[in-house]
């Protein structure tokens, strides 16, 4: 059975070695045809240009520059295109931010508006606004080009709910 094996394996292998040995060469002088029958077509067909309905060299010559040139100028406009777009983003994404910071702070205004509702919000956390306390002003009314006070120049104590008595 083993004998059987390697003798199937070296067949295979001496078998794959001539096919690959079976390779065509290739000679200067099978080229030297080839190359021959190449020139010949390009001297004919520099001959008959206007026959065989092609374009002269000098035109394909002019076409290719101009192609040349009109792909250069229109990668120039994709590339400022390209840049305008971002520069649009940016200013965009700049006026995003500001309007955010802006709605921050106008927060705290907004919910101040006649002491209601007393609290803001900000990052998540609610924040209480303290009572706005000014400068004491004396009532009173303006007649006769003068100020006429009204009622007591200081405030009042507050009185307590309770009165303990005393013993």
């Amino acid at each position: 059975m083993k004998v059987r094996f390697i003798f199937i394996v070296c067949f295979a292998a001496v078998t794959t070695m001539s096919i690959m040995a079976q390779t065509k060469t290739v000679t200067n002088a099978d080229l030297s045809k080839y190359s021959q029958e190449r020139v010949k077509a390009e001297k004919d067909l520099r001959e008959n240009y206007a026959k065989l309905g092609f374009s002269s060299p000098e035109e394909i010559e002019r076409r290719n520059k101009s192609d040349a040139n009109d792909r250069s100028e229109l990668s120039a406009r994709l590339h400022l295109e390209e840049l305008e777009r971002q520069r649009i983003e940016a200013e965009r994404e700049a006026a995003a931010r500001l309007a955010d910071a802006y709605s921050r702070s106008t927060q705290m205004e907004i919910a101040t508006d006649n002491g209601f509702p007393g609290y803001f919000w900000s990052y998540g956390r609610r924040y209480r606004i303290p009572a706005a306390r000014g400068a004491y002003q004396q009532p009173g009314y303006f007649a006769g080009g003068q100020f006429w006070p009204t009622g007591s120049r200081t405030r009042p104590l507050p009185q307590p709910v309770w009165i303990r008595p005393r013993h």
